[in-house]
């Protein structure tokens, strides 16, 4: 059996990301707080344009092994891998605004009191060196569970 995989976010990076992790043969459930992304996964449209994704969406969703859903609990369940693909727009000052990535870290900690199979965290959002360490895996250290990757 494969891993199934979470992508959270379904923006250019985590739409394109899910469709070619199912177009090669993965489970995959994206996850989005925008409805209208979510809505138009589920119904087999690319929420946005990028040359060959709207057809890779219809076809996996039709194959159902591609669904969309606003729960951060329910995407990431049976998940064996999370890809963390969030915006981190810059700032004025030139840093990275991670409030985004904060809020998910936060919502994967609040799932994980009950998980009983490993999860792996996979960071595709843009960030400095060292973000991983302070925002990602100081929260999560304490779930032996989880291991945290950064894959830009």
């Amino acid at each position: 059996m494969s891993p199934r995989i979470a992508v959270l976010g379904l923006g250019y990076v985590g739409c394109v990301s899910a469709a070619c992790f199912s177009h090669i043969g993965y489970d995959v459930t994206g996850i989005d707080r925008d409805d209208f992304k979510v809505g138009s996964v589920n119904e087999g449209h690319a929420p946005f344009f990028e040359p060959g994704l709207a057809d890779i969406v219809r076809d996996r969703v039709a194959a159902k092994k591609l669904r969309a859903t606003t729960s951060l609990a329910d995407g990431i369940a049976d998940a064996d891998v999370a890809f963390v693909c969030v915006g981190t727009p810059s700032e004025k000052n030139g840093n990275l605004g991670l409030e985004q990535l904060q809020r998910v870290v936060s919502e994967i900690v609040e799932t994980l009191h009950a998980r009983t199979k490993p999860l792996v965290v996979a960071i595709r959002s843009t960030v400095f060196p060292g973000t991983c360490e302070e925002v990602v895996i100081a929260p999560l250290r304490q779930y032996p569970l989880v291991r945290v990757v950064s894959n830009p």
